[in-house]
Formats: C-alpha cells, sequence, structure tokens
C-alpha cells in the first residue's frame, strides 16, 4: 500500500544525524527506517508474544504467592479495615 498520510516528527539533531547515517549504510531512508519501527514496534504481533504470555500465565499463582512477601505485616493485617487503620 502506498504511503497517504503526512507526519512531522521532532528529534534532537544528534538522534537523527544517527538515524540519517543508518540509513545510508542500510541503503534506505529515514523515512522507511522510522516506519519499519512503527510497524515492528506497534502494528505488528510479535511472533514470540504467545509463548511469552503463556508463561507469565503460569507463574500467576506464583507471582501471587510472591507479592504478599514484600507487604510489611502491619499493612496486611489492616488491608481489610475499611478506615485502613
Amino acid at each position: 500500500m502506498a504511503a497517504t498520510r503526512r507526519t512531522q516528527i521532532l528529534m534532537e539533531p544528534e538522534e537523527f544525524h544517527r538515524l540519517r547515517a543508518l540509513a545510508r549504510r542500510r541503503r534506505t531512508s529515514v523515512d522507511e527506517l522510522v516506519r519499519k519501527a512503527v510497524r515492528e514496534t506497534y502494528l505488528e504481533p510479535s511472533p514470540d508474544r504467545g509463548p511469552i504470555v503463556e508463561e507469565i500465565l503460569r507463574m500467576d499463582l506464583l507471582l501471587d504467592t510472591n507479592v504478599f512477601l514484600y507487604v510489611p505485616a502491619a499493612r496486611v493485617h489492616d488491608a481489610g479495615r475499611p478506615d485502613g487503620r
């Protein structure tokens, strides 16, 4: 699909110079580097996200148990009181 929308990005001069140098080395444009980064970071699902999410869900019980290890005993005891005292 051809690009049909335009946006302006204000960058620090040093950041832009680094991107321009990278684009030259890769024989592409700064525009294309930015579009690719946006696609990969925000628009395309990462192929390894599925296994990572599954692993996190498996850890859920362990995480729930470990949270209370870092809460002071007085705060755990007081957590059920509506006035927090």
